[in-house]
């Protein structure tokens, strides 16, 4: 007699990968860009910085507030018909750093200045060009000029991840 044979369709869980985009500025978020493969029904995301789970917890490619900058552990879980498999990759956010002085007079004759460093973000140098040829490395140093005027006044300074951020005044 001819039986008829049982066929095994298993269907194969879903594979999950994401890969990130930095928005650059304050505050600090990030792009997540799911490129899962396989017959998906549902999406988990743990975005590594204890914060509650929200709405954005099911979205294919959502979008987070990081509270500071560092080094976060996120875990993306795809949920289909075969199962469930989750993804697990190290996210390093940078704050980004931002270039502001403030300047006074210490004296008129001869004019002193002294400038005072109001960068934000990790700053690991700072470079100064005084605007009459003089430059410093210091983080909030005096300047004394040599003859009276107006002077531009340019400070840059460079985050710990390389990028650099500058401010011009008088």
């Amino acid at each position: 007699t001819d039986e008829p044979t049982a066929t095994n369709t298993s269907i194969p869980a879903p594979v999950p990968f994401f890969t990130t985009e930095s928005i650059i500025g304050a505050p600090l978020t990030v792009q997540f860009n799911n490129q899962t493969t396989g017959d998906v029904t549902s999406y988990s995301w743990d975005f590594g910085d204890g914060s509650p789970i929200t709405d954005q917890n099911s979205v294919a490619n959502p979008s987070h507030v990081y509270p500071a900058g560092g080094t976060y552990t996120v875990m993306l879980t795809a949920v289909g018909a075969g199962g469930s498999n989750t993804y697990t990759a190290q996210v390093s956010v940078t704050d980004p750093v931002n270039a502001l002085f403030n300047a006074s007079a210490l004296s008129t004759s001869p004019l002193t200045g002294q400038f005072t460093n109001e960068s934000s973000g990790p700053v690991v140098a700072s470079s100064w060009d005084f605007g009459d040829g003089a430059t410093s490395s210091e983080t909030s140093p005096s300047h004394t000029y040599a003859a009276s005027g107006t002077y531009n006044v340019t400070l840059t300074v460079t985050g710990s991840d390389g990028g650099t951020s500058t401010y011009t005044g008088q």
